[in-house]
């Protein structure tokens, strides 16, 4: 007995086309692969050649929103403020007495961390107009942050104010996040994998500029220096860990590692005292390689790579 003719069948979709695919384990290497040749793609049509990245927490507002509101981020990047208990004391319950001890170093910490904010917006600003005046087609120096609030704001805001190109790495994490406003719209990333995130940070980066932080800021910080150590990168690196409490924690952890790690691929080395030294030092070696500069390519820094603490 004859069978039926089936119907016509749809036309099968693309495999690059096929979300099922594409979101499923099977399709990780894609997503993987797509994760370095986007953002590589977007560099180049944006002639960027290199960068500083900035790094510091993203809890913490401008100077003039904490001292109007002092108002501590539930999670890093989150949209949503902490609970009550958790927020910084107003100076009404400060002078008041009705602040509990927590709130009390939590609104220390909130000025504290907003100068820290607007530090970090003022140098990012400095170094993306020294770049600016550089020579050539390509983009030197692009102020690089994680694309969030905090720090990672300030350091785009002061390109931006600076009147300069900025990028911004964010990460696609499980609570509501967002981009800050201050990245160029064409320059704003948005990743799935932390590691090929960290890469597009170290590939492109000629310094680091290390503010407070907590854990993210630590990972990026060391991971970093482990790739100097390990000579893992191609190029020297330098970085500038900013305030001097904050040296004393995390800077300290490295010279605490003494004996125990190469002294002289540590590279612990100057010390800068403000925001104008610290720029001054992110910039000098630079000169010289830039003044050639034409565009055609990518250039060695030949200033030797090191840790900056700034009190």
């Amino acid at each position: 007995m004859d069978r039926q003719a089936p119907e016509a069948l749809e036309e099968a979709s693309l495999a690059y086309e096929n979300s099922e695919f594409i979101n499923s384990p099977d399709g990780r290497m894609l997503r993987i692969m797509a994760e370095y040749q986007e953002p590589m793609a977007r560099f180049r049509r944006e002639r960027i050649q290199d960068t500083v990245v900035f790094f510091g927490s993203a809890r913490f507002r401008a100077l003039d929103v904490a001292n109007s509101e002092l108002e501590l981020l539930a999670n890093t990047g989150s949209a949503q403020p902490a609970p009550e208990h958790e927020q910084p004391a107003t100076p009404d319950e400060i002078e008041s007495g009705e602040a509990s001890a927590l709130q009390l170093r939590l609104a220390e910490a909130a000025v504290e961390m907003a100068q820290y904010y607007e530090d970090a917006r003022r140098l990012a600003g400095m170094v993306a107009s020294w770049a600016h005046g550089l020579p050539g087609r390509r983009h030197r120096f692009v102020v690089t942050s994680g694309g969030g609030p905090g720090i990672m704001e300030a350091a785009n805001r002061g390109a931006y104010e600076a009147g300069c190109k900025t990028i911004g790495l964010n990460i696609r994490l499980p609570f509501e996040q967002h981009p800050n406003p201050y990245i160029t719209p064409a320059l704003s990333f948005d990743f799935h994998y932390f590691f090929m995130r960290k890469y597009w940070f170290a590939y492109l980066a000629k310094a680091l500029v290390v503010f407070p932080g907590g854990f993210g800021t630590l990972d990026e910080l060391f991971e970093l220096l482990t790739l100097a150590q390990t000579k893992k990168l191609a190029k020297k690196m330098t970085v500038v860990i900013y305030g001097s409490s904050y040296c004393g924690y995390a800077g300290g952890g490295v010279r605490s590692a003494e004996g125990r790690v190469d002294g002289e691929s540590s590279g612990v080395g100057v010390r800068t005292r403000t925001v104008a030294a610290g720029e001054r030092r992110d910039t000098e070696g630079a000169r010289a390689e830039c003044a050639g500069d034409d565009g055609a390519g990518y250039y060695e820094d030949p200033v030797d790579g090191g840790i900056l603490v700034c009190p």
